[in-house]
């Protein structure tokens, strides 16, 4: 027992209570140390991830993709008749009177104009009594030739006489021809004296009143017919613009379908209907290099009118496969050339070239530079450049800055 006491207070072993004890706080303070520089890399690396995060451009994109779209072209246009009728007299007299109401509704045979019949029937009457003194001749010489025809077999006259007979009847028989002729060209100048409607349409104002004198066949018309409904709109297209628009639509029987229309007014309201090009001019004007189209439009309501100046869109082609981007993600610079920005998998903004083609719309049609499945940038770009980190928002919210023109 004592021994063990001895050995309990040595001064040994307080030493080895001691470095015992010494180990185990250096242990528990490295560890310590070791959690604490553990928590404060994490929270390095959050904050480091948070501040890039803050460093990010908002920006608003869209998401390319190919589809089936129809490009349209517009061009100046000017509506016209699809009949015009300018009424004329083709007898010469005073007229008696007018027919009809200005700017009225009128049918194909409606009465225009009278003009006064009276020198006109006397002219038929003449030419009735000329007929029957024709007649009567012809009936004379007739007789006169079958008489002699039968002396002539029974050589009871001369063969003079009986060819002087027969060429008196054949000249009485011209002389009736042409007697009933002339009275039918002055029964035709009779029912001249009544000017009706050779077309059905809407009549313009009268040039001329009752009591005015006209003439046959004068320059100035009487009046004008215009058929509105369909109505016409003629427009013209460069060569290199039919070309593309005939290899789109016409077959080589040169019909084809008919591609739509659509017509603008110049107080750029929309004409409610769609119309059809009917047809192109067969030959490219000398001095324009231009062709000329037509586009037809039921006009019922009789909205628009021949003369108006519109705007016509026309269906130019086709594209079963076309990539369009919106207008406002394209930025151009100093030298003209169109870029936009586009998102790599790095959420960062990098050029793109862009080569581009006809507007559908709002949109551009991409001939180069783009691939479907392209995120392009639309609102934010004035606040990125090429390699900026960008953070992406709903397509549908506006960034902050975006504008409808940005350059």
């Amino acid at each position: 027992m004592s021994h063990f006491l001895r050995q309990a207070h040595h001064p040994r072993h307080y030493l080895r209570r001691y470095l015992r004890h010494r180990s185990l706080r250096a242990l528990m303070v490295g560890a310590l140390a070791s959690l604490a520089l553990g928590g404060c890399g994490e929270a390095g690396r959050e904050s480091g991830s948070a501040a890039q995060a803050s460093q990010a451009t908002p920006v608003t994109v869209a998401r390319l993709a190919e589809r089936e779209t129809t490009l349209i072209a517009t061009f100046p246009g000017r509506t016209l008749s699809s009949a015009t009728a300018e009424v004329r007299p083709q007898v010469g007299g005073v007229i008696l009177e007018r027919s009809y109401a200005e700017g009225s509704d009128i049918a194909a045979g409606d009465l225009l104009f009278r003009i006064d019949p009276r020198r006109y029937r006397a002219d038929v009457e003449r030419a009735r009594s000329e007929l029957a003194v024709a007649r009567a001749q012809l009936d004379s010489a007739r007789w006169l030739a079958e008489r002699y025809q039968r002396l002539g077999e029974r050589q009871a006259i001369s063969q003079q006489e009986r060819q002087m007979a027969m060429f008196a009847d054949e000249e009485a028989a011209a002389a009736v021809a042409a007697a009933e002729s002339a009275l039918r060209s002055a029964e035709i100048d009779l029912a001249y004296t009544e000017l009706v409607a050779p077309i059905s349409g809407r009549v313009g104002r009268a040039s001329v009143t009752q009591g005015a004198l006209v003439v046959r066949d004068q320059a100035e018309p009487l009046a004008t017919i215009h058929q509105l409904d369909p109505i016409h709109v003629d427009f013209t297209q460069s060569g290199t613009e039919y070309l593309a628009w005939a290899r789109a639509w016409l077959t080589p029987d040169g019909r084809g379908e008919k591609p739509k229309a659509w017509i603008t007014f110049t107080d750029a309201s929309r004409y409610e209907r769609s119309g059809e090009v009917e047809f192109a001019d067969p030959a490219v004007d000398r001095e324009t290099g231009n062709v000329t189209l037509r586009a037809s439009f039921a006009n019922p309501d009789f909205q628009v009118l021949p003369g108006m100046f519109v705007r016509v869109e026309v269906e130019q082609a086709r594209l079963e496969r076309a990539l369009l981007m919106p207008q406002r993600a394209v930025t151009r610079d100093s030298g003209g050339d169109a870029y936009v920005y586009v998102v790599d998998d790095e959420q960062r903004a990098r050029t793109r070239r862009v080569e581009l083609g006809a507007t559908v719309g709002s949109e551009w049609l991409v001939k180069a530079g783009l691939e479907a499945g392209d995120l392009v940038v639309l609102g934010g770009r004035q606040r990125i450049g090429d390699g900026s980190l960008v953070r992406v928002l709903d397509t549908d919210a506006a960034a902050p800055g975006d504008t409808a023109e940005e350059g």
